[in-house]
């Protein structure tokens, strides 16, 4: 999805609840706290899933606190990627 700064109500939630996990953990200068932990990438994302929804969670928490993460789901793609799905309540 992409980001729609115009956005108010649930989608402006839904907007910075995607703005959060693109974002790197220390990528916004003045926002340090903000972001999912680099260390993930290029790592085996099925072991990490614990410690990524926690992240998640964490991230939540502390920047949107009306979205809930309620399931994420890994797939290996062929490639060696992964894709992600995020499940969140509002």
């Amino acid at each position: 999805d992409s980001v729609d700064w115009m956005a108010t109500g649930i989608e402006q939630i839904k907007n910075n609840v995607i703005n959060i996990v693109r974002t790197r953990l220390g990528e916004v200068l003045y926002m340090p706290d903000l972001g999912i932990n680099p260390d993930y990438i290029d790592r085996p994302a099925l072991n990490d899933r614990a410690a990524i929804v926690a992240d998640i969670r964490a991230q939540l928490r502390m920047w949107e606190s009306e979205a809930q993460l309620i399931n994420l789901t890994i797939t290996p793609k062929g490639d060696g990627d992964y894709e992600i799905e995020m499940e969140v309540m509002l």
